[in-house]
């Protein structure tokens, strides 16, 4: 990187914000919050002035904007690539046309799987340098918390999130005590008489608790390119549960995990998971070590400069 490098954060998702801040220490980036427009037009600002490369790996609509102000004011831009194909077909026009601009103006790019960054090339025309960060999350120092609840199921819940599973799930797994966290969870879970439902939006630390007083996360995607619900969950000593697609099990790096083939049934690993203790403090600090640990060797390794 050069010297002036700015970092812009321009994605207030918990796992992207915790990459954003992570980047930005571990470069010794000056880095900039995005998430209203009065911060993005003094980003803007910031982009013109510079005196280094334009660091944006948060993926968002509005990075397009940065990038052709960066690219027309004699800037060099590093990119961020979460998605190589859009999960649903819906997505797939607009994540291509994205991914076809960054593979355009940017000489550097990061992925958040080695999945990923196959697919990406396997799919678009790109010389520059390209590496693999895998997601961190926020480490709580031993904190313990009674579990009120067996599994949950947090997020953006779309098709390829595998909710059309949702109820058949929810009768399987019996008498679990079963939480949907998010403002989309489908309607009628909660006519079940052991799923609670919090549909709203709630707060990072919120988020947490619920993880924290929670066996297990079940994410029963039938498509991912990685999943910040995992170093979440590791970090917050839950076990994971769901099916082993694209590149969920690269992130777990030695911790237990609950992952089953596509097409075949969770509720055993389900009941598994719930009857394991999730990863204890020493588990988590390793696992935090490990990863680290990669990340410095592919920058090192793979990414010249």
């Amino acid at each position: 990187m050069n010297k002036g490098t700015i970092l812009l954060s321009t994605n207030s998702n918990l796992d992207m914000a915790a990459i954003a801040r992570e980047l930005a220490t571990f470069f010794s980036l000056e880095a900039k919050e995005c998430f209203t427009w009065a911060s993005i037009l003094g980003a803007l600002r910031s982009v013109l002035t510079a005196k280094g490369d334009i660091f944006i790996p948060n993926p968002n609509a509005v990075n397009i904007l940065f990038i052709l102000v960066a690219r027309m004011s004699g800037k060099s831009v590093v990119g961020g690539i979460h998605d190589a194909i859009g999960h649903d077909k819906k997505d797939r026009s607009k994540v291509f046309l994205y991914n076809k601009i960054l593979s355009r103006f940017c000489y550097r790019i990061i992925f958040y799987s080695e999945f990923s960054r196959t697919q990406f090339q396997e799919t678009y025309e790109f010389s520059g340098d390209m590496c693999v960060y895998y997601f961190g999350s926020r480490l709580l120092q031993g904190q313990k918390t009674a579990k009120k609840y067996d599994i949950i199921m947090f997020g953006r819940f779309r098709k390829y999130s595998g909710i059309e599973e949702f109820t058949k799930l929810i009768r399987e797994v019996g008498s679990l005590k079963v939480l949907f966290v998010g403002s989309s969870v489908p309607l009628g879970l909660e006519e079940h008489g052991n799923v609670t439902v919090i549909r709203k939006y709630v707060s990072d630390s919120d988020l947490m608790r619920l993880i924290q007083a929670t066996r297990a996360v079940v994410l029963p995607y039938n498509s991912a390119s990685q999943s910040g619900a995992v170093p979440l969950a590791i970090s917050l000593g839950a076990n994971v549960v769901g099916y082993d697609v694209g590149g969920l099990e690269e992130q777990f790096f030695g911790v237990k995990n609950f992952l089953v083939r596509p097409n075949s049934s969770l509720v055993k690993a389900i009941e598994q998971a719930v009857a394991t203790d999730g990863p204890d403090p020493v588990e988590i600090k390793r696992w935090n070590k490990k990863r680290l640990d990669v990340n410095k060797k592919n920058f090192k390794d793979e990414w010249a400069g």
